[in-house]
């Protein structure tokens, strides 16, 4: 698990899913119930909209694979594939 400082967005939980983090602690933005709902509802449309996008049906179903990387050097170091190119870098097959 990890204890975010800050209050994660629905882009930030598929992130931190797919990259094998099971359990997300954030903090809320504000302490007001009305708020807290538009923020937990926009949250949650957020992150519909990523899973939709990629064909998910939940969260769960996020792995390392559905990461990419958004430049070169990115890509080389981590080995994640770069946007646009859909596979690792060549130099990571190579033994």
């Amino acid at each position: 698990g990890i204890l975010l400082g800050l209050s994660a967005s629905g882009q930030d939980l598929a992130i931190l899913r797919a990259s094998g983090i099971e359990m997300i602690c954030c903090e809320v933005p504000t302490q007001d119930p009305q708020d807290l709902a538009h923020w937990l509802q926009s949250v949650g449309d957020e992150l519909t909209a990523i899973l939709r996008r990629l064909g998910l049906d939940s969260i769960e179903q996020l792995q390392r694979q559905h990461l990419r990387a958004l430049d070169y050097e990115t890509a080389s170091i981590s080995g994640l594939r770069l946007v646009g190119y859909d596979r690792p870098l060549p130099h990571w097959f190579a033994r």
